[in-house]
């Protein structure tokens, strides 16, 4: 899940035109929380087409993320792996 703020008309970045799979190798690249420099994590693909419901910093404005590809990349220390990536 990536958030912009202040940011259109981004292009979409096209990295393989092979579909991920449970047990590929992935990177994932994140801001935990906010805190400050984004960093990145290596991991490997444990789920496929996954679902949230995400909502706003306050739990307000509900809204389902579907097709979703869960991770081990953990971004944060101390926060055990299963991060989500789209």
């Amino acid at each position: 899940m990536l958030r912009l703020i202040g940011a259109s008309g981004l292009p979409t970045a096209s990295l393989s035109d092979t579909p991920a799979k449970v047990g590929d190798a992935v990177i994932g690249v994140g801001n935990g929380e906010g805190a400050g420099t984004p960093n990145w994590a290596l991991g490997t693909v444990t789920a496929l087409n996954r679902g949230i419901t995400a909502t706003d910093e306050n739990g307000r404005n509900p809204e389902r993320v579907t097709g979703m590809i869960q991770s081990t990349t953990g971004i944060l220390p101390g926060i055990p792996a299963a991060r989500w990536s789209i």
